[in-house]
């Protein structure tokens, strides 16, 4: 009984540790493949040997993911160039080497001078427009531009021929003195060539130079010769003070000052016919124009009582006929004033002025007549007054 026990009890145990074995084969291999199947999921490889291409491309892309990953700005570009923006910054100004820098005269001054001893011309001068106020230098014909404070303002016109450019039958002196009878008008100048360009004179301040200065000045010294011309110069003036004045003029050829309705000056040369019905009471002074050809003798006009507070009519006709030379000076004196005298008597007075301006310097004293430097400064535009017919 006890060996049927024994050998069923270790027949059983066999079967048993055989089913347990397979089972435990069974789990084992199972984990096997599950911890196999794991490991292919997680694993990753390492760094192996890189050629040096490869380095380089791997660089080239780790740079470009920093940069568009963020980390510090850059610097912001301060040059600009064409092509990398729609924003175009402006060109630079050229400077000048010094090779191209050219002195610059000054307002009144020309470049050249005229051969009579002025070291002044008239081309720079007549170009600046707006220094007549300031106490520079005042071009002999007047500025192109009016100046701040006013000025009278000049038109040149040619007698020689008609504003259609053709020869004029008119006699010099003939229309002078038709237009001063006539009132001034300026529609008796309108048959006759006009220059376009206007000056503004604040002075008249011409010593001898050459007739065809005037022309030059007016920008028509290709259409007009040097003889048969007049320049008309007018606006509204007032005294620096209340009193008794008179103009005080010397021409070669003609000068003649107009206030209001009535002719107060001729100094125009006596060589010439008359170029109106005003009679100068007295001549003083001789002025020499040059050593050797005659000499003129200034024209004291009419005295006339002035007002500061009112404005009246001026006009001023300048001109010259044969041609050759050509100069003029205005002076202006007042009853009661203290003058200093030259020799012979005769006072030694200011320039008439509408500005501070200097007249241009001029190298031979014997081509200015001897004047008071500065003097009183009249004004423009004031309140407009009756007399003279104003």
């Amino acid at each position: 009984m006890r060996k049927l026990w024994f050998a069923l009890f270790a027949g059983n145990f066999l079967t048993v540790s055989i089913v347990l074995h397979l089972l435990l084969g069974v789990g084992a291999t199972v984990f096997v493949v599950q911890e196999i199947q794991s490991r292919k999921m997680t694993f990753k490889a390492g760094a192996g040997t890189m050629s040096k291409a490869s380095r380089a491309v791997e660089h080239k892309v780790q740079q470009a993911k920093q940069k568009s990953s963020g980390g510090a700005p850059s610097m912001a570009k301060r040059i600009a160039t064409t092509g990398l923006s729609k924003v175009a910054l402006p060109d630079m100004p050229d400077m000048p080497t010094l090779g191209d820098v050219t002195p610059l005269t000054m307002s009144g001054m020309g470049g050249a001078g005229l051969g009579f001893g002025m070291g002044t011309g008239n081309g720079a001068g007549n170009g600046a427009g707006g220094s007549g106020d300031g106490g520079g230098t005042a071009p002999f014909f007047g500025f192109k531009a009016a100046p701040g404070k006013g000025a009278l303002v000049g038109t040149f016109y040619d007698l020689k021929q008609t504003r259609n450019r053709k020869p004029s039958s008119g006699d010099y002196t003939t229309v002078v003195n038709d237009f001063i009878k006539g009132g001034w008008n300026s529609g008796a100048l309108s048959e006759f060539y006009k220059a376009r360009q206007k000056m503004y004179a604040t002075q008249f301040f011409i010593p001898q130079m050459q007739a065809s200065e005037a022309p030059k000045a007016f920008e028509v010294e290709k259409e007009v010769q040097p003889a048969g011309w007049i320049i008309h110069y007018q606006g509204k003036v007032s005294p620096p003070k209340d009193g008794k004045y008179r103009f005080v003029s010397v021409a070669d050829d003609v000068i003649i000052v107009r206030i209001g309705n009535k002719v107060v000056s001729d100094g125009s040369r006596q060589a010439t016919p008359p170029m109106s019905d005003w009679v100068p009471k007295e001549f003083l002074g001789q002025y020499g124009i040059q050593p050797g050809s005659g000499s003129d003798y200034y024209a004291f006009g009419d005295w006339i009582d002035l007002k500061a507070s009112e404005s009246y009519n001026m006009e001023v006709l300048l001109g010259e006929k044969p041609g050759g030379f050509f100069l003029v000076f205005l002076m202006v004196e007042r009853e009661g004033d203290s003058y200093r005298k030259r020799s012979d008597g005769c006072p030694i007075l200011p320039l008439f002025r509408l500005s501070t301006a200097k007249p241009p310097k001029v190298d031979n004293p014997a081509l200015v007549p001897e004047y008071k430097e500065g003097g009183p400064v009249w004004l423009m535009d004031a309140k407009p007054t009756s007399m003279f017919g104003n």
